[in-house]
This record gives structure tokens, C-alpha cells and sequence, in this order.
């Protein structure tokens, strides 16, 4: 199952619903908020776009068959990122 969300994911929304995404694109979005994707088990590969500024608190927690971000924005675009805590 794929999905391309548009706009900020907030906090509210639970995706824990959608416990077998296996690929999540991200478009004009400046922030993951916290545990946007919590506990999505099947998450493989997630895009984000360069709008990017920060990932929340525990955005992917849970997400045991998390392997691939694919970002399409530079390293220095990268490094201006807050990133939030997370389990690893």
C-alpha cells in the first residue's frame, strides 16, 4: 500500500490506523509532527521533499521495516533540519 500526503501531518492524525503503509511520499510539507507515524510496521521507504525543516519527537517509532529516506532536497538542505528525539 502507498500513500502521498499533502499538506502537514499533524499530531492529531493517528496513521497507527494504517499499520501496513509500505510506502509514504511526502509533498509540500515543512514538518513530521510527533509520532506521525507512529507504530506503522510495514513503513519501508519514505520521501521527503527539500521543504522539509523539522521531524518530530518518535515520528517513525515502531516502524521496525523502516529502511529507505529518500530526500530530495541537498546536504546542506539536510542539515537544516531539527530533528526531533527518536528510538534507535
Amino acid at each position: 500500500m502507498s500513500t502521498t500526503f499533502c499538506g502537514k501531518v499533524k499530531e492529531k492524525v493517528s496513521l497507527s490506523a494504517f499499520p501496513y503503509l509500505k510506502n509514504v511520499a511526502i509533498n509540500n510539507v515543512k514538518s513530521i509532527d510527533v509520532n506521525a507515524f507512529k507504530d506503522c510496521i510495514a513503513l519501508e521507504n519514505v520521501y521527503l521533499p527539500s521543504s522539509i525543516t523539522t521531524i518530530g519527537n518518535y515520528a517513525f517509532s515502531g516502524c521496525t521495516a523502516f529502511t529507505n529516506l529518500y530526500f530530495e532536497g541537498t546536504i546542506e538542505d539536510w542539515s537544516k533540519i531539527e530533528f526531533g528525539q527518536y528510538d534507535g
